[in-house]
């Protein structure tokens, strides 16, 4: 909703229905007159220039898995008696956006922001902010929105491994659950590991859509140490290629 817009129709439906009751004495009509020619004055005033007037400025994507690029255009008009120029358009990080038509609008005209969203790094309600900048003197940048949650390809529970305290030299061992939440099949890579005092291995690697495995992850710590941090990391093979991290940590006794 455009308020400016919007005020200045109301403006303009006041001076009418002013105009048709206007019944009365002399000094009635003459300041029905003065009234009339202000509320008229103001009117032109208001409705005058540039107006950027957006179909939408909110856009939800609903839920979509880890991986997937979302595209959306919003549209946009110029309501005003004056052209319109579009200065320049900023999103946030990780959503492009790009005017897809002229940067200058007749009144009348319409032209489109063509978003894009790729959710590969993200996961969980995310939003996305796009601002447009403009000679609007009314809205000098308007604020757009690309809003959804992103699904996990791959659900990792628990998300990270934490052997706690254990004696120096003993051997420990820990279960980590795979789920496939894609809508097809994935392959997984055998794991590596950032450090020599970590192995890990998988219970199957080929996963049909909504099928889990096991990752068994076991930490051999060196004698002298007192702390340790590292990561496994699991490769999804194939087109939804990416690379699964998870973190263990260790505090030796």
């Amino acid at each position: 909703m455009n308020l400016f817009s919007d005020n200045c129709q109301a403006v303009l439906e006041l001076v009418g229905m002013l105009a048709v009751s206007n019944k009365g004495g002399f000094m009635f009509l003459f300041r029905t007159v003065v009234l009339i020619l202000g509320l008229a004055l103001v009117a032109a005033t208001a409705c005058a220039g540039p107006s950027l007037v957006f179909e939408e400025k909110t856009y939800d994507f609903g839920q979509v898995t880890q991986g997937k690029s979302i595209e959306h255009a919003f549209v946009f008009s110029n309501r005003g008696d004056q052209p319109l120029s579009i200065k320049r358009v900023r999103s946030s990080c990780g959503c492009t956006a790009v005017l897809a038509s002229t940067r200058e609008l007749q009144p009348g005209e319409s032209g489109e922001i063509k978003a894009t969203f790729n959710s590969t790094q993200f996961r969980g309600p995310v939003s996305k902010q796009i601002s447009v900048y403009s000679n609007d003197l009314q809205q000098s940048v308007a604020r757009l929105t690309l809003k959804g949650v992103v699904k996990e390809l791959v659900k990792i529970t628990p998300a990270q491994l934490n052997f706690g305290a254990i004696p120096p030299g003993q051997q420990s061992t820990l279960d980590v659950k795979l789920l496939n939440q894609s809508s097809g099949p994935l392959v997984l890579d055998q794991p590596t590991t950032t450090a020599a005092e970590i192995s890990a291995s998988l219970e199957t690697q080929a996963l049909a859509a909504g099928e889990q495995t096991s990752l068994q992850v076991r930490f051999q710590p060196n004698p002298d140490q007192v702390r340790f941090s590292g990561y496994v990391i699991i490769t999804v093979a194939g087109e939804q290629a990416r690379e699964l991290r998870i973190p263990v940590y260790a505090m030796l006794k």
